[in-house]
């Protein structure tokens, strides 16, 4: 590559270097020098809708089940929308909103339940591609980027569900985008854009914080691009004005609906219960001490995976490219990075009257926002330190080669692992077969006399998206309603009435107090987890090696801290 304050041909961007020409296969001239990286071509779509068709097809091979946990709250509350309560949860409008939108588009159904998500994955693949495309200039680099960005095991583990941390990593990576486009660069024919694009810039951020509220961390990546990119006062007001515009929407959302425009900083200040998960904590707080322990996290995440050992060779590699290369492309990738990684550390030292960190460091979902820089930049610095200052066609198909090697090396064993780690059911997810087995039982001519089912929260909310078909069609009549917590009366004793019992959910000492008070298993899954029960004498009981089945299922699962994705700091 051309040194950036060397003589550039007209159509190249001067502020981020020099592009690959968009109309040849390889992204090269044929003397190997650069042109004009700015246009896009068909092969660009057709290249970014092969990501897409990998991610798909890995999806579909790879989902491992529906998330109880807060994926399904989330759910629930859009359900429920506008009764709802204010809370910790459903005051990120940003999250809320979109899911309240597709439950009256397609209802309670699992289509709904996943599309969030599956749309936040493809506008993050979307959004790497198109800025290792900007940054890189070369469509093979920006691919490999893009598929290993979305095909990681840490971000697979979660991106199936409604999580703040995926959805709002997607919304800022656009918003990054669209800073590097809407720059400064008066000799474009897409000037007229950039207003415009710095506005749509200022939405994305306001959006992310709407989602997770923590996401002003990401702060020090936005100003330093602005500043790198010689950003101008106009167009920086422009991009505040998008970012102020949609951060209204919290204290007017809060104004409205529960008469308090700052609900959702109230909320935040009185926390979620200091101290109720202490002992969720115990790990971390015998394993981070100091800085180094701290700044230890990120890689002990990464390497929960026997396959993370990738990611921090593509760490090594962002690094020593930063260092050789020397690219205002790479500074802003190492920006985002380490900026985020230093506060995620002190984050980790700062402790709350219980000596719990504030943040949940030690979760991989917390770190989410930093994956795509570390991606981008250990692959596309792999390509940018083998191609050097003046490449020729020979090094440019060599990093071309590297980069789709490293993405081979990522994806393939780690889908492995995943797929794998999947099977033990280990995770917090609930296998799809399980509910599937639910779902086909609810409609057989058994099921069809009952018209109530009794359901613990978390499997309450699954139940409700598989009384119905994938897009929504009503399987099941009746209706679905939560069970007493405990020391509470049991269920009514209408014989018109179900219980349904999840083992790892559902507690000994209910599952005992039902069967004290004659309630019976009509139904049980195959791996004996789920079952649904009846009063004696309403409905068929299962046979007793199915009832054994189930009564076996209440063993321990065999969770071990550090590998499958588990993380080391915090309890099984």
């Amino acid at each position: 590559m051309r040194d950036s304050t060397s003589d550039v041909d007209p159509d190249v961007d001067p502020e981020l270097g020099n592009g690959l020409d968009p109309d040849h296969d390889t992204g090269v001239t044929s003397t190997g020098h650069e042109t004009t990286g700015l246009r896009w071509t068909g092969r660009d779509w057709l290249a970014l809708a092969g990501v897409f068709i990998v991610y798909g097809v890995a999806a579909l091979l790879l989902f491992p089940g529906p998330h109880p946990g807060d994926p399904s709250y989330y759910f629930q509350s859009a359900v429920n929308w506008p009764h709802i309560p204010a809370d910790y949860w459903t005051l990120r409008i940003g999250l809320v909103a979109p899911v309240t939108a597709l439950v009256h588009l397609f209802g309670p159904s699992e289509i709904t339940l996943y599309a969030l998500p599956t749309a936040a994955t493809l506008l993050l693949a979307a959004a790497v591609f198109a800025t290792m495309r900007l940054l890189v200039s070369d469509r093979l680099v920006a691919a490999a980027a893009a598929a290993t960005m979305v095909l990681v095991p840490g971000y697979l583990l979660n991106a199936f569900y409604i999580f703040p941390d995926t959805l709002a990593t997607a919304t800022f990576a656009a918003g990054f985008l669209a800073v590097l486009h809407a720059r400064p660069r008066h000799d474009s024919p897409d000037v007229r854009w950039a207003t415009p694009t710095a506005v749509v810039a200022g939405v994305l951020f306001g959006l992310t914080y709407l989602i997770r509220e923590f996401s002003p961390i990401l702060a020090p990546a936005v100003v330093a691009a602005l500043f790198l990119l010689h950003y101008d006062r106009r167009r920086i007001c422009w991009l505040a004005a998008g970012f102020i515009a949609t951060l209204a929407v919290e204290p007017i959302y809060g104004a409205v609906k529960y008469g308090d425009a700052f609900a959702h900083l109230h909320t935040l200040m009185r926390g979620t219960g200091e101290g109720a998960h202490h002992a969720m904590w115990a790990p971390f707080r015998r394993q981070v001490h100091n800085p180094v322990d701290a700044a230890l996290v990120l890689p002990r995440l990464l390497l929960s995976w026997r396959s993370g050992w990738i990611l921090v060779v593509l760490m090594g590699v962002f690094v020593l490219a930063l260092l050789i290369v020397r690219d205002r492309r790479l500074t802003l990738l190492g920006i985002w990075f380490f900026s985020y990684w230093a506060i995620m550390i002190v984050f980790a030292l700062v402790r709350n009257s219980h000596g719990d960190p504030l943040v949940n460091v030690g979760n991989v979902r917390y770190w989410a926002p930093l994956l795509p820089p570390m991606v981008m930049g250990g692959i596309g610095g792999a390509a940018l330190l083998i191609r050097g200052r003046e490449p020729g066609l020979r090094r440019v198909r060599f990093a071309q080669a590297a980069a789709l090697a490293l993405a081979a090396v990522t994806v393939i064993p780690g889908s492995v692992e995943f797929s794998s780690c999947a099977s033990h059911d280990i995770w917090r997810n609930e296998p799809q077969q399980r509910w599937v087995e639910v779902r086909s039982w609810l409609q057989t001519s058994t099921a069809q006399h009952y018209d109530l089912m009794w359901a613990a929260n978390p499997s309450r909310r699954l139940l409700t998206v598989f009384t119905r078909s994938t897009f929504g069609h009503r399987l099941w009549p009746g209706q679905v309603q939560p069970i007493p917590r405990l020391g509470t009366p049991t269920p009514t004793q209408d014989p018109a009435s179900l219980v349904l019992v999840d083992w790892r959910r559902d507690s000994a000492r209910r599952v005992a107090d039902l069967r004290r008070n004659a309630w019976t298993p009509i139904f049980v899954t195959r791996d004996g987890v789920i079952a649904v029960l009846a009063q004696s004498g309403q409905g068929r009981p299962v046979s007793a090696a199915d009832e054994v089945r189930w009564m076996s299922a209440i063993g321990p699962r065999d969770l071990t801290p550090g590998s499958c994705g588990l993380s080391p700091y915090e309890a099984g």
